[in-house]
């Protein structure tokens, strides 16, 4: 029983550091805020939150918190939602929570939330779908689009072979069948529906047609959105205010462009065309989350010049990102973009994948909210970190940096303030875009981006959960490191990923300490958690040799 002596000092330990008392200000902030009158208080549960966004919708758009009581930031999360519903109580905005104590899987399996505080916001609605009840309904035979609305309805249609929610697979083969629409679920713009031999099924409401085979309007936009950001009101309201716009808005040129995204952290997507298109509308909703999108009317309106010998009437998609959102090492960086014409505007799949793998034109300079969009993407990521400063060689690197970053993003030049990206199929499957970040960046370290030490350091990311770091892959081996790239280890993929994982985040840990230590305790700091450290780890051989050794009994005779 000795071994449960070191295991039951490290629980206490861990207990001491991430004590979550809840008492003070905080928790009277929080008690206040459950009893707010201005907040909708609802049960955390899928019917409950339906119910709510659906049938008895008390305004235009729904603002809805998920928290768990336990948790500080949750807590601190509800007293700010209370501020940002006081602020805009004068807006037709219903803001509700849902206290979450142990419903994290079930939110999780629905919204696809992975931890709390969750803050999910609704569009107003344009249709009645509860109007749709008892009609037959024809499923489309578009089987690309069919996947598409599938995939961006979100986690309830990815739920297993059940009755009620099959795979992808198993609803395609009923495309084209006649069904009966027997619910609706208003906070995915989904249906359940009931086919011709007794099977139950949930499907996206806008793959289904009336029977003289006119879609359904499309309101995917309608369904909800994530907030990703600092939880903070004035946070919330920006991201509030910037969906109550319309989900397409129309420009009359560049400079009108550049206004409308003063506040936008990612790229936008605009339609070159004499009218908005079906699959832009889709395109639109499917992006909302990271994108705004406009509509150029006019060849003059688009931010893109066309070439000379476009025709009036051409489609064009661009993917426009502002000059503030790129990153330059001279500081003054130019605005980038990525066009879509001809052909590939009549391929709707095409054009969707075209999309995912242009959606981040250029070098953007990251901060928190991008760099998570970013490695939640569908493609890789190059992330190069950099301290920024005015010193000659942290200026050296960043001049390098771009060097290197242009030789894989190979820009083109348009005009003296913005260039031109086609990020194809280079360097594997899918290809990477570029960016860079300022190593101070919080979270970087979990990453191997450290502040101070190994810069500048490149990041491979295939996505959130599995990159590339290792301190031989470095700016000078780029781009010809990316043909081999895929032979290294992934953190996460291997055993060695994992050892280094690991290694990396109490490297990391240790690193935060010995900075709150020399900040706390100038010189002296570093010693001191040394001192510190190593008392405990003597104190912990000592009690179990004390309680194990000392007491085992001894061998008569000896």
């Amino acid at each position: 029983m000795c071994f449960l002596i070191p295991m039951f000092l490290f629980a206490a330990l861990v207990a001491t550091v991430q004590a979550d008392l809840g008492s003070g200000p905080e928790r009277e902030n929080y008690e206040a805020a459950m009893e707010s009158d201005i907040l909708y208080k609802i049960q955390c549960s899928r019917e409950d939150i339906s119910d709510f966004v659906g049938v008895h919708r008390p305004n235009d758009y729904v603002a809805l918190l998920l928290h768990n009581p336990h948790n500080t930031g949750c807590r601190n999360a509800l007293a700010e939602f209370e501020k940002a519903a006081a602020d805009m109580a004068d807006l037709p905005i219903a803001f509700a929570h849902a206290q979450c104590k142990t419903q994290k899987h079930l939110m999780g399996i629905t919204f696809g939330i992975k931890n709390f505080p969750a803050f999910l916001f609704w569009r107003n609605v344009s249709f009645n779908s509860a109007e749709l009840i008892g009609q037959q309904l024809l499923i489309t035979l578009d089987e690309p689009f069919f996947e598409r609305a599938v995939r961006n309805t979100g986690p309830t249609m990815k739920v297993g072979r059940s009755w009620l929610n099959p795979g992808p697979r198993d609803r395609m083969t009923m495309m084209g069948e006649m069904v009966t629409v027997v619910g609706v679920d208003a906070k995915d713009v989904s249906v359940q529906a009931v086919t011709s031999d007794n099977v139950t099924v949930r499907l996206p409401e806008e793959v289904l047609m009336t029977t003289d085979r006119k879609p359904l309007p499309y309101r995917r936009d309608e369904s909800y959105t994530f907030y990703h950001a600092k939880w903070e009101h004035h946070e919330f309201e920006d991201f509030i205010k910037r969906f109550l716009s319309p989900l397409i808005m129309e420009i009359d040129g560049r400079d009108h462009l550049e206004k409308l995204m003063e506040k936008e952290v990612g790229p936008s997507l605009v339609l070159c065309a004499p009218a908005v298109s079906p699959v832009f509308v889709e395109l639109a909703s499917a992006h909302q989350n990271t994108s705004r999108s406009f509509h150029a009317r006019t060849p003059e309106a688009c931010p893109v010049p066309a070439p000379a010998d476009d025709k009036p009437d051409s489609s064009r998609l661009v993917v426009y990102s502002s000059h503030k959102q790129q990153w330059a090492a001279n500081g003054k960086p130019k605005a980038a973009a990525a066009v879509a014409s001809g052909d590939i505007m009549k391929d709707e799949p095409a054009l969707d994948d075209w999309v995912m793998r242009n959606h981040f034109p250029g070098i953007q300079k990251l901060c928190a909210k991008t760099f998570r969009d970013r490695i939640r993407g569908n493609r890789g990521n190059i992330v190069v970190g950099l301290r920024m400063t005015d010193k000659p060689k942290d200026l050296e690197d960043a001049r390098f940096a771009q060097e290197k970053l242009h030789e894989i993003a190979k820009p083109q030049a348009i005009s003296d303030d913005l260039d031109l990206y086609e990020f194809g199929v280079e360097y594997g499957v899918d290809g990477y875009f570029v960016a860079v970040a300022d190593s101070t960046l919080p979270g970087l370290a979990h990453f191997g981006i450290e502040r101070k030490k190994n810069l500048p350091k490149v990041v491979v990311f295939d996505n959130i959960d599995h990159w590339v770091e290792d301190r031989d892959l470095t700016l000078d081996k780029f781009p010809q490191a990316l043909e081999t790239i895929h032979e290294s280890h992934r953190i996460h993929d291997t055993f060695s990923g994992t050892y280094v994982l690991w290694r990396n985040r109490w490297r990391h840990r240790i690193n935060d300490l010995d900075e709150i230590a020399t900040s706390k305790f100038g010189p002296m700091g570093r010693p001191f958690l040394v001192g510190s450290l190593a008392s405990s780890i003597i104190l912990v051989f000592f009690l179990i040799k004390r309680n194990c050794w000392d007491a085992a009994p001894h061998e008569k005779g000896e």
